[in-house]
C-alpha cells in the first residue's frame, strides 16, 4: 500500500516533470506509520523490514514531500459507512479490496 503509492506518485511527477510537491498518505497501521516517520526504530527481524526499509529510501530520494495520516481501521463494524469521513471510507473500501483479492486468488504457501 504505502509503498505502491509513493512509486506511483514518483512515477506520476517523473512523467510530468513536477519538481516538487505534497501528498498525504492515510494508512491503518500504527507500527508502519512509526517505523517510516522514525518513532519508532527500525527492527531486521521485522517480517516487513525490507519493505519498510524501501519505503524510507523512496522517500529520501523524493523531491515530492510526503506526509502520512493515521486512520483507525474497521471503523465499519461499528458506524455505518455514511458515517465515516472519506478517510476512513477509503480504508473501508481499500480493506474490501485486498479481501477480496486474496478471496479470489489467495495467498501462496510461501505466505506471500
Amino acid at each position: 500500500g504505502i509503498l505502491g503509492a509513493i512509486m506511483f506518485t514518483k512515477a506520476i511527477s517523473h512523467e510530468w516533470n513536477v519538481k516538487e510537491g505534497k501528498v498525504i498518505i492515510g494508512c491503518d497501521c500504527q507500527g508502519a506509520l512509526a517505523a517510516i516517520q522514525k518513532t519508532q526504530r527500525v527492527n531486521s527481524k521485522w517480517n516487513s523490514y525490507d519493505i519498510v526499509s524501501r519505503i524510507m529510501r523512496e522517500i529520501q530520494d523524493s523531491t515530492i514531500s510526503f506526509a502520512f495520516k493515521y486512520i483507525k481501521g474497521h471503523q465499519d463494524a461499528y458506524k455505518d459507512i455514511t458515517d465515516l469521513d472519506e478517510w476512513e471510507q477509503a480504508n473501508v473500501h481499500a480493506d474490501a479490496l485486498a479481501k477480496r483479492y486474496l478471496q479470489l486468488y489467495g495467498a501462496s504457501e510461501q505466505g506471500y
